[in-house]
């Protein structure tokens, strides 16, 4: 995933953990895993397409980035 510095949350939701979670934020049967762009933290495992959250950020649980998909960079305008 690619890491937004400070985020433009501009409406946009955002995915965080509870504070006590040490392992994915959520986990699907997809073949697609989500990690931090900046530390590499498993945020989803198994998600069936990154597009799926194009429109929310989620915050690493182990840095602290906000983090948001590649597609998601490519379509804002």
């Amino acid at each position: 995933m690619r890491v937004v510095g400070t985020p433009d949350l501009d409406g946009r939701p955002v995915v965080r953990g509870d504070g006590t979670r040490r392992g994915p934020l959520f986990f699907s049967y997809g073949q697609v895993d989500l990690l931090c762009g900046g530390c590499s933290f498993l945020l989803i495992k198994g998600i069936l397409r990154a597009a799926t959250l194009m429109d929310a950020l989620i915050e690493c649980p182990g840095c602290g980035a906000y983090n948001e998909t590649w597609e998601a960079a490519e379509n804002v305008q």
